[in-house]
């Protein structure tokens, strides 16, 4: 019982992230595990960010589940170029790369609100 009190006043405590979600393009995962647009096509995965929890899902609904970075398990940096729309989101001390395009004019927000999460993660 004392446990439980205790992550209840860390989860009080601790700074909140904001929640994001949208469209965006994936272009490409390099992964042990998953083997996806090996062509130069590009996927649309509809994303949501909340709780230090990055998910891609299949359909707009958010429904199918493809996949979870979990900043609290992992750590992650996020690599891009100044006013690019491409982003590639690293997982440390592994191979695996996520590469996503934002059809906005350029991805600073989700940029921003990847490395707001990953900062606030016990992974970092």
């Amino acid at each position: 019982m004392r446990e439980f009190m205790l992550m209840q006043q860390i989860k009080m405590f601790s700074p909140k992230c904001n929640k994001y979600k949208g469209l965006l393009l994936m272009k490409s995962r390099q992964s042990k595990i998953f083997q996806c647009c090996k062509s130069n096509k590009s996927l649309e995965r509809f994303c949501s960010i909340d709780n230090k929890l990055f998910k891609f899902y299949k359909d707009p609904e958010y429904q199918y589940l493809e996949g979870i970075l979990d900043f609290d398990l992992l750590n992650c940096k996020v690599h891009f170029q100044e006013g690019s729309k491409e982003f590639t989101i690293e997982v440390l001390g592994s191979k695996e790369r996520f590469s996503f395009q934002s059809e906005m004019l350029s991805a600073e927000s989700w940029i921003k609100e990847i490395n707001n999460h990953i900062s606030m993660g016990v992974g970092k």
